[in-house]
């Protein structure tokens, strides 16, 4: 919920939490990677990483980001994973979840 993106914002970034403005695939499968081969985690993206400021996304956004996350998933994380991407409204300002499990598949690599 809402609420709980706030709170989870407020805590800051963790191992199994990570806040972006945008999303940009070569510098993020990297965490895709990382999550996957460890206990999982989730990626907020609209959010910024220095400040914690929720920014949200436009619509335009929201379609490129969501083709560049599978884009990402499938073609440089080897092998691929299939992460749940998930939009909320947060103070009216759309944010991306996107989810990452724990991989059955270890280790994941990335190109």
């Amino acid at each position: 919920t809402a609420d709980e993106i706030k709170n989870i914002v407020r805590c800051g970034e963790t191992s199994t939490k990570q806040f972006k403005e945008t999303f940009k695939t070569a510098e993020n499968s990297q965490e895709f990677v990382a999550f996957s081969n460890s206990e999982g985690g989730s990626i907020f993206i609209g959010i910024d990483d220095k400040t914690g400021e929720i920014k949200g996304l436009d619509f335009t956004q929201l379609r490129n980001i969501g083709q560049l996350i599978s884009a990402a998933a499938e073609s440089r994380v080897h092998p691929a994973i299939y992460p749940t991407v998930e939009t909320l409204p947060v103070d009216n300002k759309p944010v991306m979840v996107v989810s990452i499990p724990k991989g059955v598949d270890a280790p994941y690599t990335n190109n």
